[in-house]
């Protein structure tokens, strides 16, 4: 007999096909018993013990795949079940586990609106922006003057009689509100570089289970704008310019509903990882 099926380590193997190598416990080993387990281990031949261990993770892939329940392990080693599996299932699954995401779908509005909930990255105000401004200001009056009052007027500066600049008493605070939305939340506006492009990327297929927890808003209506309100007052990015589209998704409920939402977003996420390391 060789040293690698030695009986005397027959019980730390079938531990190891109880608990996994990836911190993925086999699904309801807990209240099995891990005993008969080592008793249909002890009944294989050294070639199944050995298939036994190599498809396991492939054979709990494969019933995820199919949603079927697997069997308990000692049933698993009993049956033979690893003879059905191929050694690919495994790695056929861990290539299938990115979906499609649509821009302005629902995917695309839940994992926006998670990194939203999430708050921004720190954003610093650098020093000297009023003279930036006003550098910025005198160069544009050279070419036009209409670029200019439109660039200072973005930033909710006026211009004087004289042509000085007048910042308003909050400026340096809305100026960093302003600066929080164009940087402060990168996956956000990854997301609305994506929306505006009309491209589709791709995700872990976890984010899937966030689809039923967003609705379509009509472009336009009434509950689009009490979003669009919502983003405004709480420093968020909008949505951008969905063009032809008549409708654009944002969790269900609206506004009023956003911490239902994000209850429900972020358990369905925990199973699906939990599920995933299962498998």
């Amino acid at each position: 007999m060789k040293d690698h099926d030695d009986p005397a380590k027959f019980g730390k193997r079938v531990k190891a096909l109880e608990m996994g190598t990836a911190n993925n416990p086999w699904p309801g080993a807990i209240a099995s018993s891990t005993a008969w387990a080592l008793q249909q281990f002890e009944k294989l031949t050294a070639e199944e013990r050995r298939l036994a261990e190599e498809r396991r993770d492939a054979y709990l892939a494969e019933c995820k795949a199919q949603k079927v329940k697997n069997v308990a392990l000692g049933v698993y080693l009993r049956d033979k079940k690893f003879l059905a599996i191929s050694p690919l299932a495994g790695k056929v699954q861990a290539t299938s586990t990115k979906i499609p995401v649509a821009p302005f779908g629902p995917v695309w509005a839940g994992i926006r609106v998670l990194a939203l909930l999430d708050g921004p990255e720190p954003v610093e105000m650098p020093l000297g922006v009023r003279d930036r401004i006003r550098q910025t200001f005198e160069t544009l009056m050279r070419t036009s003057e209409a670029r200019a009052r439109s660039y200072v007027g973005g930033k909710g500066v006026s211009v004087g009689p004289g042509g000085e600049l007048i910042f308003p008493d909050d400026f340096d605070q809305a100026e960093l509100r302003r600066r929080v939305v164009e940087s402060g939340y990168p996956r956000a506006n990854d997301l609305h570089a994506q929306a505006k492009n009309r491209d589709r990327t791709v995700t872990e297929a976890r984010f899937e289970a966030l689809a039923d927890l967003c609705e379509p808003v009509p472009v336009g209506s009434e509950l689009f704008e009490r979003w669009r309100d919502y983003h405004e007052a709480a420093g968020w990015p909008f949505v951008p310019d969905p063009g032809s589209m008549p409708v654009v998704y944002f969790p269900k409920g609206g506004p009023e509903r956003l911490h239902h939402f994000e209850t429900a977003a972020r358990a369905a996420l925990r199973q699906e990882r939990s599920n995933d390391h299962a498998a």
